[in-house]
Formats: structure tokens, C-alpha cells, sequence
């Protein structure tokens, strides 16, 4: 789900800002959610910094702990990553915007440092499509280049509207296909199908500052029941708020 909302957002940044931009985000979820799977149900920080110039922007997105949940042993003694970073993803996107058709490739690198599987990292190649009419139709599709060796399509929906100058609400839907490989690894259910849906609400406030509050509401779930079996709980619900700043 990030990597859909990062590409959402830099698709967006490279059609309306300067040719050279910088932002940052600093975002708050009750629960650490991807693709449907729960990678953290406890309290996480989840900042970003991106820059870009013309069609080309870098990501660095970091997931940290606020709790100690996902403590795990080495050897005997008990690692708590409480305050620190477990995850940290280098995000390199290109855009092309053609009339109301956004195209962006990109490449996805994940470091997974403070947890039991430090020595992992993945990386991904992704391709987006995204139209701008009612519902603004985004497709992408995700190719892991490590151990996963699978591919993940996810379709996304989004829809906002103006409640004032300053305050919008927005509604977006995702649902992700990931074919034998990418379920096989990811789930561990080795069966093409679909993958997750997630539903989320937001309601951006942004100030003359620069400054966009953004209050969110998000459900995610595991579709396919074979995947879903496999999860104690395949469906849950999480909150957060993000503060994204933009330094035009």
C-alpha cells in the first residue's frame, strides 16, 4: 500500500510543482499494514523525505517501532526495537505526464535493520499507470527482483472533493493480485488470486504554510480465503495521521 500511495503522490508532485521540489512527511498508524498482512498491530512512525527534479524523484521512506511488540530473541538475549528503525526503503521513480495519462517506473529497495531478519532485503521494479478523470484509475504493477521473484497489480480508486479552501475529503479504494510466486512468499499460500483490499478515508487540511494535516481512516483486508485462512486476523482497521510538508 505505500508504494501506491507514494507513486499517487509523486504522480501528483511532478504534474503541478516546480521543476525542482522537496517535501516530508512524518506519519502516525495505530497498526503496521502492507498489502493486507499485518506487519506491526501496535503503534508505528512511518516519516518520508522526497525530492525531485523533471521527471525523476527520490523516496526514503522508514518505518519505526513505538513499541516493543515485535521484540524477538538473539540467541537468549531480548532484542526491543522500541525507537527504531525496522524498516528503511529507497524509492527511485520517472514520470511522464501525457495529456491526462501519468506514466511512472520506478525501483523499490527495502532494508529491514533492527529486526530477526536484518541480513533480507528486497527490492522491487515497478510500472504505473494513472488516468485523471472521475475516480482517478491507477494501476500498478510490482516485480520483486529477490526471493519473492513474483509480481503484485494492484487497481487503485480515489475520489476527493472540496469541503472548503482549506479542508477536502477523499475516499480511495486498492485491490492488489499477486500471481503463485509473490503469494507463495508473501502469504505463504502458493496459489495466483487475489490478494488484499483496502478501503481508506482522509480528510486533508492544508495550511497557507505549507503545512497538510491529514487525519486517515484505512481497512485492509486478505481476500483470496486461502490466504486469509492463514492469518489469525485477515481483516483489521487502523488510524493515523500525517503531516506532510512541501518546500516549493
Amino acid at each position: 500500500m505505500k508504494t501506491v500511495i507514494l507513486v499517487t503522490f509523486l504522480i501528483t508532485s511532478l504534474s503541478i510543482a516546480a521543476p525542482v521540489w522537496l517535501a516530508g512527511d512524518v506519519t502516525f498508524q495505530s497498526k503496521y499494514i502492507w498489502r493486507g498482512a499485518v506487519f506491526n498491530d501496535a503503534a508505528v512512525l512511518q516519516p518520508w523525505a522526497a525530492a525531485g527534479i523533471g521527471g525523476a524523484a527520490v523516496t526514503v521512506w522508514g518505518n519505526m517501532d513505538m513499541t516493543d511488540k515485535n521484540s524477538w530473541l538473539d540467541g537468549t538475549e531480548e532484542q526491543d526495537p522500541t525507537g527504531k528503525f525496522t524498516e528503511i526503503d529507497l524509492i527511485l521513480n520517472y514520470s511522464e505526464q501525457l495529456g491526462p495519462i501519468a506514466l511512472t517506473a520506478g525501483f523499490n529497495k527495502y532494508w529491514y535493520p533492527n529486526t530477526s531478519y536484518s541480513e533480507t532485503a528486497a527490492s522491487e521494479l515497478t510500472l504505473a499507470a494513472g488516468y485523471s478523470l472521475l475516480l482517478n484509475p491507477t494501476v500498478t504493477v510490482a516485480l520483486s527482483l529477490e526471493d519473492a521473484e513474483g509480481i503484485y497489480t494492484g487497481l487503485g480508486l480515489s475520489h476527493s472533493v472540496a469541503i472548503s479552501g482549506l479542508v477536502s475529503a477523499g475516499a480511495s479504494l486498492n485491490l492488489g493480485y499477486g500471481d503463485e510466486k509473490h503469494n507463495g512468499y508473501y502469504y505463504g499460500v502458493s496459489e495466483a488470486g487475489l490478494a488484499d483490499l483496502t478501503l481508506g478515508l482522509s480528510v486533508p487540511v492544508s495550511f497557507p504554510c505549507g503545512l497538510t494535516a491529514t487525519p486517515m481512516l484505512e481497512y485492509a483486508s486478505l481476500v483470496k480465503s486461502e490466504i486469509s485462512d492463514v492469518f489469525e486476523e485477515p481483516s483489521n482497521v487502523r488510524g493515523g495521521l500525517s503531516l506532510t510538508y512541501y518546500f516549493l
